[in-house]
């Protein structure tokens, strides 16, 4: 799973973040999900921590210059899968993506390697409150295709969602 980013410095110097990753999920033998970093563009880790009770992993990434005020830089880091994931017995899964802070776009694009979802759909709003959950919005049906996408413009705490499934919907 990759997670690209374009990052825009608020002040001079900022030269690394951190980047964490949680999933929900567990094995088939209901062990954690362990995730590392495999890969990153634009920066690289100097130090990673694993929370496996929790499942989730954080990276300190070192980006490749300190960043000026304004300047804007990319960075893309690949999360590998280490743990062979359950299989889920209603065959959908779905990744969203949510942000408190205001930002002018927010998308998420899902490709797919070998066979292509039978459904798909998501979600887009540029405004969520705390308590109220993405799925409670109006959905959008996506053509299943060897990828999918969904965005959102003029964000201030909203969020996307993308939700597949391998077999037709009830």
């Amino acid at each position: 799973m990759t997670h690209s980013v374009t990052l825009r410095a608020s002040e001079d110097g900022p030269d690394r973040l951190g980047a964490y990753y949680h999933t929900p999920s567990v094995t088939e033998d209901d062990q954690p999900a362990l995730f590392e970093v495999s890969r990153v563009i634009g920066g690289r880790v100097t130090k990673t921590v694993d929370f496996h009770q929790i499942n989730a992993a954080a990276s300190l990434i070192e980006l490749d210059h300190p960043l000026s005020a304004g300047e804007l830089t990319a960075l893309s880091i690949n999360w590998e899968r280490i743990t062979e994931p359950a299989v889920f017995a209603d065959d959908t899964d779905f990744y969203d993506f949510r942000t408190p802070w205001p930002v002018g776009h927010v998308s998420l694009e899902i490709a797919f390697a070998g066979e292509w979802p039978a459904c798909a759909r998501g979600w887009a709003t540029a405004r969520l409150s705390d308590d109220q959950s993405l799925t409670d919005l109006p959905e959008v049906e996506l053509s299943p295709n060897s990828s999918v996408q969904v965005a959102v413009r003029d964000v201030i705490g909203g969020a996307v969602r993308i939700a597949w499934s391998w077999s037709e919907p009830v």
